[in-house]
């Protein structure tokens, strides 16, 4: 007698559990996303935004160390766009900080970035949403 270890059912089921798992942390990798590094989360208000769009880069110096999350609009705000920007959890950014919004290539997309003066730091840290 012939005995199988698995039916076939429970191999389907498990090939398209796999399938699942692999479509999605291919979908995050292609947006850029790094699902096992931890990140904290700030808001910055903008008057416009000139095309900027989630995923786009968050750069220190030219080195990526976030992106944008997400982009909303709010239209009882003078400052009327709110945007969501995630950076790496072991970047600590200062109150003296300011976030630029600038051409990222010549393509013309958009980036932001990072902008401050460690000698102006004064200990004075933002605290993550």
């Amino acid at each position: 007698m012939n005995k199988k270890f698995f039916s076939r059912e429970v191999k389907i089921g498990i090939l398209v559990i796999a399938a699942i798992l692999i479509g999605y942390f291919g979908l995050n990798f292609l947006k850029g996303v790094d699902i096992f590094s931890p990140v904290n989360y700030y808001y910055a208000d903008y008057n416009n935004i000139d095309g900027l769009v989630p995923s786009s880069p968050v750069l220190i110096k030219g080195f990526k160390v976030g992106q944008v999350e997400a982009v909303n609009y709010d239209f009882s705000k003078d400052n009327s766009f709110r945007v969501k920007i995630s950076v790496s959890k072991d970047i600590r950014i200062p109150k003296s900080a300011s976030l630029q919004l600038f051409d990222n290539g010549l393509m013309g997309g958009k980036a932001l970035q990072l902008v401050f003066d460690p000698a102006l730091t004064n200990n004075q840290y933002y605290a993550p949403a």
